[in-house]
């Protein structure tokens, strides 16, 4: 039986080789195996039932190849477990490059974009035996060659530009090879729950988001007895940083935090991992509404988890001698405190000027921008 492993809502311009793994850039017709070839046929019919536009079939995809294997070759469960743990990590990788509050084409990405598909066939052209599983088991249904049809979910955003951290990427298929059993699981469990957090899914909701989020930090970690102060201890002590702020030195802190809170944490990081992590309480325990006066907002909580735990997973990769940091690495550890004294997502009535612009109104970017130029210039 044939197989083919495949992105579908994204295309590279170059091939890429990742350890054992091939990224083939695939064009309807033409690529990779070349005009009235038959293999190309074949991939040119199996991709023709993906559609990014409404009665489009897509006209570029990536296609995943194992080292050793040709185009269309059998893969056996191994395999299939393989690239499902590659497609998570890369996945990953292209998250932790992602930017905030910019031009969603342009740098902007979530999990979804990066959906691998793996599709076994005896014949290409024939109809299409979908199994989908249910409480009690699964369900088959058989659908005609035409009638089958997989559409692009509107939530996708699909930048201008792929942009992975290939050494992020690389250190962390370094570390599933080298790392003991254990240590690599804590890595990879993490990750996919962070990626699950990170869908921008409808489906999943900001609550959902917030268990799985702090079950990541939770997970990479190792803080399996749940308990916030080891929680907030390895998190500080894991990501160092050269900006660290006295919560009690920022005005918004100081004007609403309870006094015993504000004293308990010497930097604003500790205060926000335990503020994030009693947020998460109630909702990891049934309830809807996390009923909790949180310091910081919902969506500002994930904002910043998105933005910091990429970085976490590199100092914990950096403890084990698989990464180093880069100074742009750095730069973003250090900004991070910074930034969590701000609020993002509160809605605000914009007003602007000839001299102001949207942008200006957003803290984000500003912070970001200030701390670049005082560093650097």
């Amino acid at each position: 039986m044939n197989a083919l492993c495949f992105f579908p809502w994204f295309a590279l311009d170059d091939e890429i080789t990742i350890g054992k793994y091939r990224l083939i850039p695939y064009k309807r017709v033409t690529l990779p195996a070349g005009r009235d070839n038959e293999k190309q046929k074949i991939l040119d019919s199996v991709l023709s039932h993906y559609y990014a536009i409404l009665n489009k079939p897509i006209n570029e995809a990536t296609l995943v190849l194992l080292d050793g294997k040709e185009l269309l070759e059998q893969l056996n469960q191994e395999d299939t477990d393989s690239i499902f743990v590659f497609a998570e990590l890369f996945a990953f990788s292209n998250l932790s490059k992602r930017s905030f509050f910019g031009m969603p084409q342009f740098d902007y990405c979530n999990r979804d974009l990066f959906r691998v598909m793996i599709t076994h066939f005896k014949d290409a052209t024939g109809g299409y035996n979908l199994t989908q599983r249910r409480r009690d088991g699964t369900t088959s249904t058989l659908y005609s060659k035409d009638a089958f049809k997989v559409f692009k979910s509107k939530h996708i955003f699909k930048p201008m530009a792929i942009q992975f951290d290939s050494r992020l990427l690389e250190s962390l298929t370094n570390a599933q090879t080298n790392l003991a059993q254990n240590h690599w699981a804590c890595i990879y469990e993490s990750i996919v729950n962070f990626n699950f957090a990170n869908t921008d899914s409808l489906e999943i909701t900001e609550a959902v988001e917030v268990v799985f989020t702090i079950g990541a930090f939770e997970r990479l970690l190792c803080n399996s007895k749940g308990k916030i102060n080891d929680l907030a201890k390895a998190f500080t002590k894991v990501l160092t940083t050269n900006n660290v702020i006295m919560p009690k030195d920022v005005q918004r802190f100081a004007d609403n935090v309870d006094p015993k809170k504000l004293y308990k944490s010497t930097s604003v990081r500790d205060l926000w991992i335990r503020d994030f992590y009693s947020l998460r309480n109630n909702l990891a325990h049934g309830k809807i509404e996390h009923g909790y006066n949180s310091i910081w907002v919902l969506k500002d909580h994930l904002l910043l988890s998105s933005y910091i735990f990429p970085l976490l997973v590199k100092a914990t990769l950096t403890e084990h001698q698989l990464y180093t940091f880069t100074e742009e690495d750095r730069f973003q550890i250090d900004v991070f405190e910074s930034l969590a004294c701000e609020e993002h997502c509160i809605p605000k009535e914009i007003n602007t000027t000839e001299d102001d612009s949207i942008e200006a109104e957003q803290p984000w970017q500003r912070i970001i921008s200030k701390a670049y130029f005082e560093r650097y210039f």
